[in-house]
């Protein structure tokens, strides 16, 4: 009494993670074209644990006809939802397809439902049903999570498990068809089925958001260069001399011809995906377009993303030796945003040795991320944190800090971040809180801007932004003699 497996070739598309294992909430962002494509799979599991009990109640294979139409309705269904201009990540409907046509034909496997004599036939129906039941609970309960952006409640996991023991007691009034062992594996179907769902919604949106940081990159860098073309000329951008350092470790660009120690240097972290392959375009455009404008500037990123404390830590001391006397300002693109951040926040060495990143930095550059709250307290390496290193109160950095929102981003995205750290002590802020106003609508009202040391710009006024900023570090530099 099996129902074969029939491939569609349709794809439908999520943009949610719901976290591997139980119950657990969404960690991306919510889309409701997930809930959509996660209610459709439980839709057609409930429709193939309706055949299969009604095939058991006649002791009868599944009613072909029946089954056909439930494919049917879910290919038209998903490949509605794949049509929504809202989705873009793929989904391997064919693969949720077979989850849970194995689900069905596992649950009558499990209950030997082709083996059953007829004075049985009606336990083994109601056992059916309790598995659907659940079904629709623990998928539905999946639904929730997605479009809440919240874990379901101790509660709700309790009264989930709850009503099928209830389900279960029913059936075993009736003849007593499913004895413990059964029970338990049908309930471990169910789940597993949940959680292959979840696993897939979890690939699709890493791929989509995978995709959408490529795009966003591609895009920021093509404004960039575009807008130094336009402020020097394409002649700029082939005066550009590219080389590396430690070995390839470091890539680094530089006007051609350029001897000495630059007035500025821009080291940046890489974010995942695309390395620094993906920060080519932006440094060459932004060393072309410094060029223009007779400024020195000397533009450097990692060769890996996500690097250790101590790899970053390696690449701004290097910096800080060929940079001399001259300002060394530490970003990152997407994820590579957040390790820069990370990194100010960070201190190396114990006691009166220790030595915090943002000491040798004179400036923060984040790009297209980066914008959320560093811990304010100490925190030991743990899974999560770098080894050999630990994070002092974030209060401490008092570097001048520049952020760009990409075009899915806003102003606000880098609230957090701004409250998480210290005011500006460096020249030429004024000791003003980082922080304006939070409520006003425009950025430039919002963040203190220079003389609070906290700027935030839409990544397609990149190349002048940043340039005023990094000529900004290096005229309060020379002016010091630092």
């Amino acid at each position: 009494m099996r129902i074969g497996t029939v491939a569609v070739g349709v794809v439908a598309c999520l943009t949610v993670a719901a976290g591997d294992g139980r119950a657990r909430a969404a960690s991306v962002d919510t889309d409701p074209c997930s809930a959509r494509a996660i209610a459709e799979a439980a839709r057609l599991a409930d429709r193939l644990l309706r055949a299969e009990a009604s095939a058991a109640s006649r002791g009868e294979p599944p009613n072909p006809v029946h089954v056909a139409r439930a494919r049917d309705n879910y290919a038209r269904r998903v490949a509605r939802i794949e049509s929504s201009s809202r989705c873009s990540a793929p989904l391997d409907a064919a693969a949720l397809q077979q989850e849970v046509e194995g689900l069905a034909g596992d649950t009558a496997e499990i209950l030997e439902a082709d083996r059953v004599e007829p004075d049985g036939r009606s336990c083994v129906v109601q056992a059916i049903r309790a598995v659907g039941r659940r079904t629709r609970r623990v998928m539905g309960a999946r639904v929730q999570e997605l479009r809440t952006g919240q874990p379901l409640s101790a509660d709700q996991l309790v009264r989930t498990e709850e009503l099928f023991e209830t389900d279960m007691a029913r059936v075993a009034s009736l003849g007593g068809c499913v004895d413990p062992r059964q029970e338990q594996e049908l309930k471990e179907r169910v789940d597993e089925a949940a959680d292959f769902i979840a696993r897939e919604v979890e690939r699709a949106a890493r791929a989509r958001a995978d995709d959408a940081r490529e795009a966003e990159g591609a895009k920021s860098a093509s404004v960039v260069r575009k807008g130094a073309e336009m402020a020097s000329g394409v002649a700029a951008l082939a005066g550009v001399a590219v080389g590396s350092r430690s070995g390839g470790d470091i890539r680094t660009w530089r006007r051609k011809g350029a001897e000495g120690p630059p007035q500025a240097v821009l080291l940046l972290i890489p974010g995942a995906p695309g390395g620094v392959a993906g920060l080519g375009d932006l440094a060459e455009a932004l060393v072309g377009a410094s060029g223009a404008a007779d400024f020195d500037l000397a533009v450097w990123a990692l060769a890996k993303s996500e690097p250790a404390p101590d790899r970053v830590d390696e690449g701004v001391q290097a910096a800080r030796r060929l940079a001399g006397e001259a300002p060394v300002s530490l970003g990152g693109r997407g994820e590579g945003a957040a390790f820069a951040g990370r990194y100010a926040a960070w201190s190396f060495g114990e006691g009166d040795a220790a030595r915090p990143g943002h000491a040798g930095l004179r400036g923060l550059v984040l790009l297209e991320g980066g914008g959320g709250a560093l811990p304010s307290a100490p925190r030991g390496a743990g899974a999560s944190a770098w080894p050999g290193a630990r994070q002092p109160a974030a209060r401490d950095i008092d570097v001048p800090v520049i952020a760009f929102h990409g075009s899915g981003g806003t102003p606000r995205d880098f609230l957090p971040l701004a409250r998480s750290i210290g005011a500006c002590a460096v020249s030429p802020c004024d000791g003003s809180p980082r922080v304006a106003d939070p409520d006003a609508a425009a950025a430039t009202a919002i963040f203190a801007g220079a003389s609070g040391g906290f700027e935030v710009h839409e990544v397609g006024s990149l190349s002048d932004a940043l340039l005023a900023f990094l000529r900004r570090s290096a005229r309060v530099a020379e002016e010091a003699g630092d």
